[in-house]
């Protein structure tokens, strides 16, 4: 697996803005698998919702998947940036996606596969 390091913030956002801030003296390495890896061990092809939101490297991950080996019926992702929205949306459609719904309030856009679109 690959390891990536945690980083979290323990402040309660609710909490005073004069109120102490804990602090984290460590930021631990976590294993990450990628999916194909995770479903092979499974014995599962087929993903129901995949969510993404990864900080800008969305493009990444989905051109990491082997689009052969796993089918998605919906994917959830999270856009950083106009730039990066245009790439996605021209290369979700090129995978036979239909943009479903678009979350203003958190910049989140839903893709279904054209497929599974009506069911």
């Amino acid at each position: 697996p690959y390891t990536v390091p945690f980083r979290f913030d323990l402040h309660d956002p609710e909490a005073p803005e004069d109120s102490p801030r804990p602090t984290v003296s460590a930021n631990p390495l976590v294993p990450c698998y990628p999916l194909l890896t995770l479903m092979e061990a499974t014995g599962l092809t087929h993903v129901d919702v995949l969510r993404l939101n990864v900080r800008g490297k969305e493009a990444d991950v989905l051109h990491a998947l082997d689009w052969y080996a796993v089918e998605i019926s919906i994917i959830f992702v999270r856009i950083h940036s106009e730039r990066n929205l245009a790439f996605l949306h021209n290369w979700l459609s090129s995978k036979q996606y239909t943009l479903n719904k678009h979350f203003a309030e958190t910049d989140d856009f839903m893709y279904v596969k054209r497929s599974t679109a009506s069911t």
